[in-house]
């Protein structure tokens, strides 16, 4: 099961690389595909060395895509919401007090 998956996980790389081929027509991505195959089928070492590396790639690009993402969402949702929200003067803000602490308020907090 454990090999059916590595090879099915190499495999996407080169099926994206088609697709890429199919849809750019540039035919560097046709070679690299088949150099990829030729390499994954024959050469096992190279084959863990690319997965390896493939896995790296996807960690690193999942990471930058995950900030780049909630950074716009930030942006995009929340910022102008919170501007519009201010503009209609609701109470959406803290609570501000004006509380001098004492050391008997910290003996019984609850």
């Amino acid at each position: 099961m454990n090999t059916i998956r590595k090879y099915y996980q190499q495999g996407l790389p080169i099926l994206g690389m088609l697709l890429a081929y199919w849809i750019s027509h540039y035919l560097i991505f046709f070679i690299l595909s088949v150099v990829l195959l030729l390499l994954l089928l024959f050469v096992p070492k190279v084959s863990k060395q690319v997965h390896s590396f493939l896995e790296r790639i996807l960690n690193i690009a999942g990471t930058w895509i995950k900030t780049s993402l909630f950074a716009l969402l930030f942006i995009v949702l929340i910022i102008p919401l919170s501007f519009f929200l201010k503009r209609q003067d609701k109470n959406v803000s803290f609570v501000q007090r004006n509380h001098s602490f004492e050391p008997e308020d910290f003996k019984k907090m609850w």
